[in-house]
């Protein structure tokens, strides 16, 4: 498990995303939260999405963020307060029927390796995506918040570490008060994140971690797969956790044809995989879905990739809670996660590419 904060963003790292919402869902929160309004931030890519524990000074957290609330988990300093939740909408997917996932995953493999390359080149690498996620903070006397956060992220890495990281932060929406006011305390005194706001921060060599960007990679799946094995650490969640390494691939760097083709290869010889058929994602955009269900003791979940169905390129990833957990005040298959691929290319310039 990742420390304090990195642990957070490793669960709900999803971005963007809401054309398309259905009306029926919670009006005014719902569209404030996932209107697709403009915006940057910062990519903070999470190695493996589970459940998060936040701990520090004495304080610990186990929580789901949703989209017009918050749930409140065991162990808070404050277990008498539960958010009604309310999560995203679920997609909607339709023709799947008897359809093999590898099937439709290896003729979208052929159809990926012949598109014209359009990464373009330059100094950086360009990725922005949308997320909402539950975000944390803490002070020089040890004191903690967190707080859900919708944001835009953008990253300019360069092959030195070096680059760029934007973020605009939306309203923060608080798990109970005594978060608000401890955040509001820590923003006062000690800075940290402002939100609604944006943050812009520059790089120099070594700035910037990152584990797949600027290598070179391999269009052999057999060899990418090893390739993408041995840059997530994290393994626990078996299947799911290799969806996660696709994820992870496309978090730092445009992907080019041939990697996309070898990463869709990848994909189909997942163990288990399930064909969901088509869907619309969060961004308005028709695409092909694929998944897996784990069903360990921490967060029993159905992981979805969506892959653009003429590019084979990631647009979206969603994480579905489909067994309820003791203390979650979720409606079960409840949306806990998604993140949404909105642009990337290479650029010379520390600015947002055409």
């Amino acid at each position: 498990m990742n420390s304090d904060i990195d642990a957070i963003r490793t669960l709900l790292n999803p971005h963007d995303p809401a054309a398309g919402v259905d009306p029926a869902v919670s009006g005014a929160s719902l569209t404030a939260i996932l209107g697709d309004a403009p915006g940057p931030r910062p990519v903070r890519r999470a190695w493996g999405r589970r459940a998060v524990m936040f701990a520090g000074a004495g304080v610990a957290a186990v929580a789901i963020v949703g989209v017009a609330g918050v749930v409140v988990l065991p162990g808070h300093d404050e277990p008498g307060t539960k958010a009604r939740a309310a999560t995203p909408p679920l997609l909607t997917y339709h023709g799947s029927g008897s359809t093999r996932a590898r099937d439709v995953l290896l003729r979208l493999a052929e159809r990926a390796e012949r598109r014209p390359d359009t990464a373009g080149t330059g100094r950086y690498a360009y990725v922005r995506t949308r997320d909402w996620g539950l975000d944390g903070q803490g002070d020089a006397k040890g004191e903690t918040s967190s707080a859900v956060i919708v944001t835009t992220s953008e990253q300019w890495l360069a092959a030195d570490g070096s680059g760029r990281q934007r973020y605009e932060y939306g309203p923060p929406y608080f798990p109970t008060e005594g978060d608000r006011r401890r955040w509001e305390q820590i923003e006062k005194n000690d800075g940290g994140i402002v939100a609604p706001g944006k943050a812009d921060h520059r790089f120099g060599p070594h700035g910037i971690p990152f584990r797949l960007a600027w290598r070179t990679l391999s269009d052999n799946p057999v060899t990418l797969r090893k390739q993408l094995y041995a840059a997530n650490s994290i393994s626990d969640d078996g299947q799911v956790e290799r969806l996660v390494d696709i994820e992870h691939l496309y978090s730092e760097q445009p992907i080019r044809p041939a990697i996309a083709a070898a990463a869709l290869r990848v994909v189909a010889d997942i163990p288990g995989l399930r064909y969901d058929g088509t869907t619309t994602d969060r961004a308005a955009r028709t695409g092909v879905a694929v998944s897996v269900e784990w069903n360990g003791p921490d967060i029993p979940q159905r992981y979805t990739l969506i892959f653009d169905p003429n590019t084979g390129r990631l647009l979206d990833s969603e994480q579905v809670l489909t067994r309820a957990v003791k203390g979650w005040n979720v409606k079960i298959p409840a949306v806990i996660g998604y993140t949404v691929f909105l642009k990337s290319s290479f650029t010379q310039r520390l600015d947002p590419p055409k």
